[in-house]
């Protein structure tokens, strides 16, 4: 959409005066204190070419509008309505001051209502911050000090057009003096061991020899994240470029060539590798891991034992050095180059010119002068904006580095595990045990948040067992790495796999990725309710499906787009039901274990490849099988806190399943015991309770939705059902088994009994010839169940079920 908006204002035009409309404005008691927001009128209103405010504003609006520093993509409609424009100072700082938490240094935030084209947005709901709908920030402002004031809690810099490698040293020293380095240094150890212990060593570049080498002695290494792209290879060709010149990779013809001294020089590897190689010299590493000369392109064998290990690839690495701001393989690195070359993406950097200000003498304050400048954009704004962070694969590589080193558009970022530290060349925050809480994220408009809800793309997924890595952190990267996209759609599963394997405390000893479609075995029930998502372009999407290999429908790896799930902050259900386990509410698994098809003896499903879905029910089946009922304490009694009731009751799954929602937890464990069918890779089985089609009105619409208002017949148990793919309700398809998979209760505020709750998969059968019924996934449910003790339990049915 164009949008009328103010010619660009040329540098240097404003005078340091203000004009009328932003006289009204009190900068100066803004910058002093935080302020609530101010409706200022439509944006062409502030088109003074002499006024500095005026001109800081549409420097703002442009940058909002302008596609990659395009004037010319932010040319006015001729129809077009101004944007609304509004104003209000917070500050990024919590600082403890005389026993007060107090919030010092506000700066100006400019929002206007309409959305501006590269507003990004490749993230997960966040609720609190997306119930803002008409509030898109354009700038913050910050003021910068004089010479006669006050030492800041955090100091703005010049950032110069070329990477201060020296800095970024620093950074890296710093960090390997924290408590998680010294912590990791015995874990990173074995993992180096199984990298270069293998028979052929670990093959890296030698950045001051110019070559591959490979090592068999542990050694540091920096790893690097870039994007591919579309480019030909020496092994592929470019059908749409023909005439392109091949990227250079390690193939087992030329890979004893790449191993002589000089084989790679700027010459023969231009763009992010040479950058990179050079680079890495100037922090003081020798040796580079880059995958397309690391790994042997060609050689089958090696590629799917590194594969394999990817995680321990990038975790072991010094630090992940990631090309932020490239669109491929050929692009280089902004703002650095090898000696006696010119960076092939040359930056701008975030200079120093502040724009002086004299605001006219008010009730509060005297005519003051103000030294503003507009604040560089945070590390999520940059990443989020870039090409690396809609590739599946750099999801992985930088979740699973200790350290991480950003080179963007016009700044350098370091990101290491530590709580709060985040490094940037644009500012010094040098330690400050005053400071509780510095923003590190983007700004918000939403005036009842502190916590920063966005605060950096990096959340460092390491050892599972020392993380205490569970459901609610799963949902989180599972939801994050299906905003990403793949060149190749049967990759779905490899690009995630390093992912998959830190939620394992021991990763041999569970099914593999293909086994359980990407959700690890023992978080089933987490991983299993997900709904495709109505944001971030998600609505819509399709089912994924390649000559190589096919998706179960009932794992999020067989979608193509974001995918959301029940127990998260969701765009589709109530807090009170998503955020439950969150605040510590039990969920109880109505399915007592899950059967996985493909294991090592042509597929029956065998002990190891099956797990209980809860220690209670595993508990509860050897109790039946000793002829004894297990204690409370055995069979995994959970607290649950009832509203209005001054104490707490525990009750375990079996009671709860029976007493809230009439399963027959003997029926269960019996028909549990039954023998399974031989299962295929990528099928899914278990013995469930479910109800059928008769049991269960969906509402029929009067146009196809894909959310429709689900009850159950006996006793008028209502919610809603979501179709996975709307053309399935436009298309009649029908939902022949409604299967419980969990129970619990809502999340409450004080004062408020809790409901019942459950979530259903919505299932379709069919028969193949051979006469075997399966089924697959075609949405998700949930009800509460109507209150009073005379209200009738569902009907339930009972079967062994298998879904593809």
């Amino acid at each position: 959409m164009e949008v009328n908006l103010p010619s660009r204002p040329k540098e240097g035009s404003a005078s340091g005066r203000l004009c009328g409309a932003c006289e009204k404005l009190d900068l100066a008691a803004m910058f002093a204190k935080e302020t609530k927001q101010i409706a200022m009128g439509p944006v062409s209103d502030y088109t003074d070419p002499s006024c500095s405010f005026c001109s800081l504003i549409t420097k703002s609006i442009h940058l909002g509008w302008e596609e990659k520093g395009d004037p010319k993509s932010a040319s006015p409609g001729d129809h077009a309505r101004s944007p609304e424009l509004f104003i209000q100072s917070r500050s990024p700082l919590s600082v403890q001051i005389d026993g007060r938490v107090q919030h010092p240094q506000p700066r100006l935030l400019l929002a206007v209502d309409q959305k501006p084209p590269t507003f990004k947005e490749t993230r997960g709901v966040i609720r609190q911050v997306d119930r803002v709908k008409d509030r898109f920030i354009v700038a913050e402002i910050e003021r910068l000090p004089d010479d006669t004031a006050e030492p800041e809690y955090i100091v703005r810099r010049d950032v110069a057009t070329a990477i201060d490698a020296e800095l970024v040293k620093s950074w890296l020293q710093e960090c390997q003096g924290h408590k998680h380095s010294v912590d990791d240094s015995s874990k990173t150890t074995e993992k180096m061991d199984a990298l270069f212990g293998g028979p052929d060593g670990f093959l890296l570049i030698d950045a001051v020899d110019e070559c591959l080498v490979r090592l068999k002695e542990k050694t540091d290494y920096v790893a690097l994240s870039y994007v591919w792209g579309k480019l030909a290879t020496i092994l592929r060709k470019n059908l749409e470029k023909p005439d392109q010149i091949p990227l250079l990779l390690t193939t087992v013809g030329n890979k004893e060539e790449l191993s002589q001294p000089g084989a790679l020089t700027p010459e023969r590897v231009p763009g992010v590798k040479i950058a990179a190689m050079s680079l890495t010299r100037a922090i003081g590493q020798r040796y580079l891991w880059v995958d397309m000369f690391c790994i042997v392109q060609n050689d089958a064998k090696e590629k799917d034992r590194l594969m394999a290990v990817m995680d321990d690839v990038y975790n072991t690495a010094t630090f992940t050095l990631v090309a932020g701001d490239g669109t491929d393989a050929d692009a280089g690195l902004s703002g650095w180059a090898p000696p006696g070359h010119t960076p092939r993406r040359p930056r701008n950097g975030h200079p120093l010119k502040p724009t002086t200000i004299t605001t006219a003498a008010s009730k509060a304050n005297p005519p003051t002068t103000l030294r503003l400048a507009l604040c560089p954009p945070s590390l999520v704004e940059e990443v989020r904006r870039s090409t690396w962070n809609t590739r599946g694969w750099t999801y992985q590589e930088q979740h699973l580095s200790r350290r991480v080193v950003y080179v963007t558009a016009d700044e350098v970022f370091f990101a290491c595990p530590a709580a709060g530290q985040q490094r940037r060349e644009s500012y010094t925050t040098p330690p400050n045990p005053a400071v509780q809480q510095l923003r590190t994220g983007p700004p918000w408009w939403t005036g009842s948040l502190r916590a920063d809800p966005d605060p950096t793309p990096y959340r460092y997924l390491g050892d599972a067992a020392a993380l205490a890595l569970g459901g609610l952190e799963y949902q989180a990267a599972a939801q994050a790495y299906t905003r990403r996209e793949l060149s190749r759609a049967e990759d779905a599963l490899n690009a995630f796999a390093g992912v998959f394997n830190r939620f394992h405390a021991a990763p041999a000893a569970a099914p593999v990725i293909a086994q359980t479609q990407g959700i690890p075995a023992h978080l089933m029930h987490h991983g299993l309710l997900w709904f495709p998502s109505g944001h971030g372009g998600g609505a819509g999407g399709e089912r994924r499906s390649t000559a190589k290999q096919r998706f179960a429908t009932w794992s999020w790896a067989s979608w193509v787009g974001p995918a959301e799930f029940v127990f998260a902050d969701s765009s589709w259900l109530s807090r009170i039901v998503s955020l439950a386990p969150a605040r510590g509410v039990p969920l109880h698994v109505a399915i007592p274990r899950w059967h996985f098809g493909g294991s090592s003896d042509g597929g029956k499903s065998t002990a190891a490849s099956q797990i209980w879905s809860q220690q209670s029910w595993a508990a509860a089946a050897a109790a039946r099988e000793e002829g004894s009922q297990p204690s409370p304490s055995v069979r995994g009694t959970a607290s649950l806190k009832r509203a209005g009731s001054s104490s707490s009751s525990s009750i375990s799954t079996e009671a709860y399943l029976g007493e809230r929602v009439g399963v027959d937890t003997a029926a269960l464990l019996k028909g549990e015991q039954a023998a399974v069918e031989p299962l295929a890779l990528g099928e899914l089985g278990f013995f469930a309770a479910y109800l059928g089609a008769d049991d269960v009105k969906l509402a029929q619409p009067a146009k196809p939705e894909r959310f429709v208002s689900m009850e159950i017949v006996s006793g008028g148990h209502r919610g809603q059902f979501r179709f996975d793919d709307k053309g399935d309700e436009a298309r009649g398809v029908a939902v022949d088994e409604f299967v419980l998979v969990v129970a619990a209760d809502t999340f409450e505020g004080p004062g408020k009994l809790p409901k019942t709750q459950s979530v259903f998969l919505g299932v379709a059968t069919s028969q193949d010839a051979a006469g075997v019924v399966s089924g697959r996934r075609v949405g998700l449910g949930f009800v509460y169940y109507a209150p009073g003790e005379d209200t009738a339990k569902p009907a339930w049915r009972y079967k062994h079920f298998r879904l593809t």
